[in-house]
């Protein structure tokens, strides 16, 4: 036994990597402290770039230090055994209860400061090679940190056991970062944010297009993975090992990250048309003919939009002043109506229903008079919120009584109205009517979603039962579709979608829809769309077949076009130059003399012009703050 014990202290005692520790506090210009550790091998030369291993700890009912000496061994080992720098930081401050300890959104800017300017005096960081870990709240603060700072770094997110909440709808990140960054997203199957855990997946993997891989098949508590799962995952993240991607599975793509969408219709050749506010009294209509490739614009309004819909090949814009109509692809609009609204819907034989601001009417001259559908002579209305992309259909009128406050409902474009029976559990919120003449509701039951159905116009509900994962989801912004070809969608709640073929009996998930919470599906033929007024998205459900292209415009490159066409007055291009003043890409514009600069080091644009801004050089911004205009725009 005593020569057993020897061997083992001589092993530990060979392997003891010699290396200096560091512990100290760091106080960034908001005024709040972490205290952090790090540690450098014997040797090391701190003045060539090194990549490092940042660990967050999760919610911990312990002190800074005592947090600090928890996980800075296990740290350091990963990271030596990947030449990494280790670092483990600790959140400054508690709930208010005084003993949990968790990240708070102003320590964003804390971890920046840290990273970015502060270990510059002890050692130089690789910003290319910084690989983010997180377990639990670790995890859900990363999240928000690299949605916010992420595009500065390359490396890697390794996102055990968390959540993803608040995914940003519009975030464009630009191909360079793509091409650099990487996610490892983990949860064991009967964690609580194993849900949330996938909504994270889905997010990175397809709406930002990011390299991500995903493990959810590992049995487990919350955090309870092995340490060998995150190991694995930082040799991918690194580049050191392969994991094999999911084959091809059906998911929605974003194909636009817009926002402030008013109004989404699809025209009967396919083309998209989109009605954005893009001012506090600006509104533009844009048109695509590729599927959301490019995006051309076909109008400017000078006022507030409220919605946009096709009858036809009569396009129509509701506006504060009144709906207006063209029938020329959008080159001109006439006043058709000053009775306006914020919600419009048509039916198959060309009449136009409005609600919002006012009780449910119907128009059968396109538009151009009015009259009020009622149920047993009470106006009715179809609710509308702010800040919510309110839609309806023609096909099934859910509306509200004036005087009584009754639910009724009308599939016959408010002909006739039934009133709605309650659930086991309450009132319908959402309902859809399927070929079948069944309907389907959706109610609330303790803040989550459930889903019944009907073979009597909503008189009697009988629930039905989902896969347990889909009992877990809230039922804010929750929407159950039913489309034409007989398809069952269920989505928003918890910013999850999920489809059904067969009646409800099977649900299979579908990714990429994270961002979207009381969201519509527009259809034309197999084609379907998903927006909520923030992104739109197109279901794809085969693989896709790609062409490369010759040449590839790099993105920054994208961003000068579109600054070009945007602000001539300061970037003529006649007779402009490009240079490389390192690190700096250049272009020289001589007749304003005004340099436009991007640095991919970190991102930005700057600019230089000594007769504007005299000697001092500006700072523009990310690239990513200009990606998505440029590609609005169509570069």
């Amino acid at each position: 036994m005593i020569h057993k014990i020897l061997f083992i202290l001589l092993f530990l005692l060979i392997n003891i990597v010699q290396a200096a520790q560091f512990t100290d506090t760091f106080t960034d210009s908001q005024g709040r402290t972490t205290l952090y550790r790090y540690s450098l091998k014997d040797g090391w030369d701190k003045t060539s770039p090194r990549g490092a291993l940042v660990y967050f700890h999760g919610n911990n009912s312990n002190t800074q230090q005592e947090v600090i000496d928890m996980f800075f061994w296990g740290t350091e080992q990963d990271a030596y055994q990947r030449d990494l720098i280790p670092i483990v930081v600790t959140s400054p401050q508690t709930r208010p209860d005084g003993k949990t300890r968790q990240w708070y959104d102003e320590d964003k800017k804390l971890i920046q400061e840290l990273l970015q300017g502060h270990f510059k005096n002890a050692f130089k960081l690789d910003f290319n090679k910084i690989i983010f870990s997180g377990g639990s709240q670790g995890t859900c603060f990363l999240h928000d940190f690299i949605m916010q700072y992420g595009e500065q770094y390359g490396g890697g997110f390794y996102a055990g056991c968390g959540c993803f909440n608040s995914p940003n709808p519009i975030w464009t990140p630009s191909e360079t970062f793509k091409n650099r960054f990487k996610v490892f997203v983990h949860a064991t199957t009967e964690d609580f944010l194993f849900e949330s855990s996938q909504n994270g997946y889905g997010y990175y993997k397809y709406t930002l297009g990011l390299n991500t891989r995903g493990d959810f098949n590992r049995t487990g508590a919350h955090c309870s993975a092995s340490n060998e799962v995150e190991k694995g995952a930082y040799d991918w993240l690194l580049g050191l090992k392969e994991v094999n991607d999911v084959g091809f599975e059906p998911h929605w793509k974003r194909i636009s990250s817009m926002n402030e969408i008013k109004g989404f219709a699809i025209e009967e050749n396919g083309s998209l048309l989109v009605l954005q506010q893009t001012d506090t009294n600006q509104a533009s209509l844009w048109r695509s003919s590729n599927n959301g490739v490019n995006w051309s614009l076909v109008k400017k309004f000078s006022e507030v939009p409220n919605y946009l819909i096709i009858l036809g090949k009569t396009i129509f814009v509701a506006l504060n002043s009144g709906l207006y109509s063209s029938t020329d692809n959008g080159a001109n609009f006439q006043l058709v109506s000053k009775e306006t609204s914020t919600i419009y819907a048509s039916d198959s034989l060309n009449r136009l229903y409005s609600a919002g601001n006012s009780p449910l009417q119907i128009s059968k001259d396109f538009g151009k008079t009015w009259s009020y559908l009622k149920a047993n002579n009470d106006y009715v209305f179809i609710p509308a919120y702010s800040n919510t992309f309110n839609t309806m259909d023609s096909r099934l009128f859910l509306a509200t009584g004036y005087t009584d406050n009754l639910p009724y409902l009308s599939k016959d474009q408010g002909n006739s109205w039934t009133v709605l029976k309650d659930t086991s559990v309450g009132k319908p919120f959402s309902v859809a009517l399927d070929g079948n003449n069944k309907l389907w509701g959706l109610s609330s039951q303790n803040s989550y979603y459930r889903l019944f159905q009907s073979t009597d116009l909503g008189t009697t509900w009988n629930a039905v039962n989902l896969p347990t994962r889909m009992n877990e989801y809230f039922y804010w912004g929750a929407k159950v579709e039913v489309l034409n070809n007989g398809e069952m969608w269920l989505h928003g709640g918890g910013n999850a979608s999920w489809n059904s073929s067969d009646q409800g009996q099977n649900w299979k998930r579908v990714y990429g829809a994270e961002t979207i919470s009381n969201g519509k599906i527009f259809q034309l033929n197999q084609q379907l769309y998903l927006t909520n007024g923030r992104g739109i998205f197109n279901l794809i459900r085969q693989p896709e077949t790609t062409t490369t292209p010759t040449t590839t415009t790099p993105d920054w490159q994208r961003v000068m076009n579109w600054a070009e066409t945007m602000f001539p007055q300061l970037f003529s291009t006649a007779n402009k130059q490009e240079l490389t003043l390192s690190p700096y890409l250049v272009r020289y514009y001589p007749q304003t003399q005004v340099y436009l600069g991007y640095n991919p080091q970190d991102n930005r644009f700057y600019g230089y012009s000594k007769s504007i801004w005299g000697d001092q050089i500006q700072s523009f911004g990310l690239l990513s703050n200009y990606l998505s205009l440029a590609q609005q725009a169509g570069f």
